[in-house]
């Protein structure tokens, strides 16, 4: 397995072995199409033959395409910053004013990557004004090379270049399956993690998804999904879904394979909310 080069909220390492499992029999054969790529940790792990990857996060989708022809200066730039609470928040500074200065794509995946690295438990959070505000993660080693791997960038770059087609912009879901709906003759598999559907108990305290990189991402954005789904499933091809298990994600999906799988949540703001939990893996095989 390839090291993700990124922390990422909702990321299926600690899954990854029930994921391989269901995988269908064929999977090799078929082209791995992931929407919502995040990390990466599954692609990285199965690193499939062929693959078409995606994501809504512009910034993400930069540093995809970044990291296959410049891993080695992204490195270097990246190494050269410093884990302080000054150097932080002057990076953040510089990473929220990028669209305005002259900040190459090497610049914004090296900052990205950075911020990732040493910003509050891995996350990627904006404010109304889309700038990042997630704040420093207080660890104590200032040199880089502690965070990030030289061989590990170097080992995505050379995979994600023989095996994989990065989408060139950011896209939605449903934008990446309009782009594939219509090849039939390619077997295809879907892997799709969308930001979560709440917990019953969440619903019931009137808390929802806390973070997500899918602006708008709501109780109407998992029907469209489903929707999807059902597609993919009527134009002959496979998919597997990752979602939280709870009422919503087992009715819209009652007519596909629902498995529960114990897993832990990694990633949030709240202590309370990290930990054993119970998650859903959806089939259409």
């Amino acid at each position: 397995m390839i090291k993700p080069f990124i922390k990422w909220v909702g990321g299926k390492r600690q899954l990854i072995k029930e994921i391989k499992k269901r995988l269908p029999e064929d999977y090799q054969e078929r082209i791995h199409i992931e929407p919502f790529i995040g990390g990466g940790s599954v692609l990285l792990y199965l690193q499939p033959n062929r693959a078409f990857i995606s994501d809504y996060n512009d910034v993400l989708v930069t540093a995809y395409n970044t990291i296959i022809y410049h891993h080695d200066a992204v490195y270097a730039l990246l190494t050269s910053f410093k884990n302080t609470k000054d150097e932080y928040y002057e990076l953040r500074d510089a990473f929220n004013k990028r669209k305005d200065s002259d900040l190459d794509d090497v610049d914004i995946t090296a900052l990205f990557i950075y911020l990732n690295k040493t910003g509050f438990n891995g996350m990627y959070r904006v404010n109304g004004k889309g700038d990042l505000n997630v704040p420093w993660n207080h660890n104590p080693h200032e040199d880089m090379s502690h965070f990030v791997n030289e061989t590990d960038l170097k080992d995505t770059a050379n995979y994600l270049l023989k095996h994989v087609y990065v989408s060139s912009r950011s896209l939605s879901y449903h934008e990446t399956w309009e782009k594939f709906k219509d090849k039939r003759e390619f077997p295809l598999f879907f892997y799709l993690d969308p930001p979560y559907a709440p917990l019953d108990k969440d619903i019931e305290r009137g808390n929802f998804t806390e973070y997500t990189t899918y602006p708008g991402w709501d109780h109407d954005e998992q029907l469209r999904l489903c929707e999807i789904c059902k597609e993919i499933d009527r134009a002959g091809h496979k998919f597997m879904l990752s979602n939280s298990s709870c009422t919503l994600v087992k009715e819209l999906y009652k007519d596909f394979n629902v498995d529960e799988v114990d897993a832990k949540r990694m990633i949030s703001s709240k202590k309370e909310t990290r930990g054993e939990c119970k998650e859903v893996i959806v089939t259409n095989y």
